[in-house]
């Protein structure tokens, strides 16, 4: 499995420490005692199947680009947020339990400006499948607005911050 870090060549270590906040009803939690709870293995990044796959999904991408076919805003916001993506960016947040029904959720420890950058939804990406509609954890891997796509991302057994994001009528 490659990861964007592995491909990337980033020379974050692997046994980096984490400046994210853990915790379990006011408990902090490791990074390890974290991913064994929540069964999910921490990726701050995407994880493509494999190298085929990555460069195939590349080569579409520039093709898209090529034909105009992606809008002005996905190219703006790809270069804007593109130091974050790459760099395993981590916010300021709290990815703390909430209760047996909602599970875990992020909490902001600053207040955030507006388009600032908290997190890309990561995972393996790879082919969808019909199944992946029972999933909660997948979500289409959109190469250009309004274009279906036959990539997903699924965060089931892995992903990052946003993988615990929930709504709040209360921010």
């Amino acid at each position: 499995h490659l990861t964007m870090v592995q491909l990337f060549g980033s020379t974050t270590p692997k046994s980096r420490r984490f400046s994210m906040i853990f915790e379990k009803e006011g408990t902090p939690l490791s990074l390890r005692e974290f991913e064994q709870l929540t069964g999910a293995q921490w990726i701050p990044v995407l994880d493509f199947d494999d190298f085929h796959l990555f460069s195939s999904i590349a080569k579409k991408g520039r093709k898209f680009h090529q034909k105009g076919k992606m809008t002005p805003e996905q190219l703006w916001l790809g270069r804007y947020y593109q130091k974050e993506m790459v760099s395993c960016y981590e916010p300021d947040v709290a990815i703390r339990w909430i209760d047996p029904f909602l599970r875990w959720g992020v909490f902001a420890t600053r207040d955030f400006k507006k388009m600032e950058f908290i997190a890309e939804y990561t995972g393996k990406v790879r082919k969808r499948k019909p199944i992946d509609e029972k999933n909660a954890y997948c979500f289409e891997y959109i190469l250009v607005q309004g274009a279906r796509s036959s990539y997903t991302i699924d965060a089931l057994d892995q992903g990052g911050v946003a993988r615990y994001i929930n709504h709040s009528d209360q921010p």
